[in-house]
């Protein structure tokens, strides 16, 4: 574990996969942005193992940020953002600092994993462009932290939320104590939002071992802190906020009126 002094009242959970150099070149990109944006705040880094890590490490090392570094465990290791994030996460539990707002970024790394080739000149550019979209909106921080200061029952915010057709089930059970159930089937895509610190740390002193000592991949998919990690936000009586409503994938139409529907029968006494 790498670590240097952490004191801020605001926290960035950043998970980070390095299969290529393209990877690397990114998270160049990354820590300018954080660096010009973020720099205010606790960093806490996951690591996944990869032929390229020891680079991104290095390169972390040399930035101007404070922060705290875990490589992930070879057998947590999903090859996705989901290990990267728990071990992210471990990391502040072991700090023992209740945030205000904790913003969860990504490498997007898993979609990296092939070199820029002649018959592949661009790489993949959504990818790119999805995740500059993302830190685009996240620049608003004023905007944003005061989504939350406004309203006590937001407890995650992003720029797009959807509703999926599909009902996956239930892991975050046994995980954790609730009082309220899933709310499904809304999603955060693409896993860059902003969490209630409080929520982060009820999380954080609650859940349960398994949690910390699981593949995720393997209690629930790749895509468990696009899915269920949010679930375990709002089942503490929470809810999504977004910018806009999407429909991505298997998505529903959803719009203000709707959720504002789903949300008022969610938030009923059970």
């Amino acid at each position: 574990m790498i670590d240097t002094s952490l004191n801020h009242h605001t926290a960035v959970a950043l998970a980070t996969y390095f299969p290529s150099r393209r990877s690397v070149r990114l998270f160049i990109e990354m820590l300018n942005y954080l660096e010009e944006h973020f720099a205010d705040c606790d960093l806490f880094v996951g690591v996944n193992p990869s032929e390229y890590a020891p680079i991104g490490i290095d390169l972390l090392k040399k930035s101007k940020l404070k922060f705290r570094c875990l490589e992930v465990n070879t057998e947590l290791d999903t090859r996705s953002d989901a290990s990267a994030f728990q071990a992210a996460l471990l990391l502040m539990k072991q700090s023992n600092t209740n945030y205000d707002v904790v913003y969860f970024m990504h490498l997007k790394g898993a979609s990296l994993l092939t070199e820029y080739t002649a018959t592949n000149p661009s790489g993949n550019k959504v990818e790119f462009n999805v995740l500059r979209a993302a830190l685009e909106v996240f620049k608003n921080r004023s905007y944003i932290e005061g989504v939350f200061e406004s309203d006590t029952r937001v407890g995650t915010f992003s720029h797009l939320l959807g509703k999926s057709r599909l009902q996956v089930p239930d892991v975050t059970s046994d995980l954790m104590e609730f009082r309220y159930p899933p709310f499904y089937t809304y999603l955060h895509f693409y896993t860059f939002y902003d969490v209630r610190g409080s929520a982060v740390s009820n999380i954080l002193s609650s859940a349960k071992p398994i949690f910390w000592s699981s593949n995720l991949a393997k209690i629930s998919d790749i895509y468990f802190f696009e899915r269920d990690f949010t679930q375990m936000v709002w089942r503490q009586g929470l809810l999504p906020k977004c910018n806009v409503f999407t429909k991505l994938n298997d998505g529903m139409d959803v719009n203000e009126q709707i959720f504002q529907e789903d949300s008022f029968d969610y938030l009923k006494v059970n």
